[in-house]
């Protein structure tokens, strides 16, 4: 019951904010770092992750219920 709850919660902040920011670390997928509602927000908050954190590597993805 608990499981089938937290998964609607996920898959609701999927449809509200689907644009999201992954730090590509070494030897994994990856990790969300935010999520946005626009692709505008996303990109000003990857600018300053890019400016505050050099030697990180942030990429911007629309990421859907499928995926």
């Amino acid at each position: 019951m608990l499981a089938s709850y937290l998964n609607i919660v996920r898959n609701r902040e999927k449809l509200q904010r689907p644009w999201a920011i992954v730090q590509i670390l070494p030897q994994t997928k990856g990790h969300i770092i935010a999520r946005f509602a626009n692709r505008q927000d996303a990109d000003d908050h990857a600018r300053s992750l890019r400016r505050y954190v050099p030697n990180g590597v942030f990429e911007i993805i629309f990421e859907t219920l499928e995926s």
